[in-house]
C-alpha cells in the first residue's frame, strides 16, 4: 500500500525542517536528526496540514548506524538523500517490502559501490532491514545455513536470499540503474 497523501506531506515537512541549508537535499551533517526523529514519528498521528511539534521523539541510535542508514538511502551515490530516496525508503517501510529493505541494508554496507560486500565489514547494528537486525554471528549462521558456506565476498543475491529466504536475479542491481556498473574481465588485450 503505497504512503498516503497526508502521510506525504508529513515526512515532506520534516524532511524541510530538517534541511537547515535549504538545499533541497539533506545532507551528511543534517542527516543524524532527521533520521532519529523520521523514524520515530507516527505518520498517521498527523495530518499533514498542521505544524509539527517542535519537540518530536528522537530514536536513540549510534553514529555508525546512521551513516550505515545514509549509505543505504543513497541510491545514486551523491553522499546525501533526496526527498524521493527518502520516499522510498519510508514506503518500503510502510509496505515491509523486504526486497526494497534488503536493497537499502546492502547499500548501506557496499561502501565502494561495487555490488559486492565484505564480511569484514558486517558488524552487529549493520545488517539486516530496518526493525530486523541480526548479529554478525546470526548472519553467518544464516549465511552458512543459506550458502551451505561463509564466503568473504557476496553480492546483492546473495545478501538477499540469507535475510529472506527468496530467490532473485543473480546480477540484480540494488541501485536500480541509478550508478554505473564496474565491467571486470579476466582477459587483457594488448593491441
Amino acid at each position: 500500500m503505497p504512503l498516503t497523501a497526508s502521510e506525504l506531506k508529513v515526512i515532506r515537512k520534516l524532511y524541510d525542517r530538517f534541511d537547515i541549508d535549504k538545499s533541497g537535499e539533506i545532507t551528511p551533517d543534517e542527516f543524524g536528526d532527521f533520521i532519529k526523529t523520521a523514524l520515530k514519528i507516527d505518520l498517521t498521528a498527523y495530518s499533514g496540514d498542521e505544524e509539527l511539534p517542535s519537540d518530536l521523539e528522537k530514536a536513540d541510535l549510534p553514529d555508525d548506524e546512521i551513516e550505515w542508514l545514509l549509505n543505504g538511502i543513497d541510491i545514486n551515490n551523491d553522499k546525501k538523500a533526496s526527498f524521493n530516496e527518502v520516499i522510498k525508503c519510508f514506503a518500503a517501510i510502510k509496505d515491509q517490502d523486504m526486497l526494497h529493505l534488503s536493497m537499502i541494508s546492502f547499500r548501506g554496507l557496499d561502501k565502494k559501490r561495487n555490488r559486492i560486500i565484505k564480511l569484514k565489514d558486517v558488524k552487529d547494528n549493520n545488517v539486516g532491514v530496518i526493525g530486523g537486525k541480526l548479529t554478525r554471528d546470526e548472519f553467518i549462521s544464516k549465511m552458512q545455513e543459506t550458502l551451505g558456506e561463509v564466503k568473504n565476498t557476496i553480492n546483492f543475491s546473495e545478501y538477499f536470499r540469507i535475510l529472506t529466504g527468496g530467490v532473485i536475479q543473480y546480477d540484480y542491481d540494488p541501485y536500480e540503474g541509478e550508478i554505473g556498473q564496474t565491467i571486470r574481465s579476466a582477459y587483457c588485450i594488448l593491441i
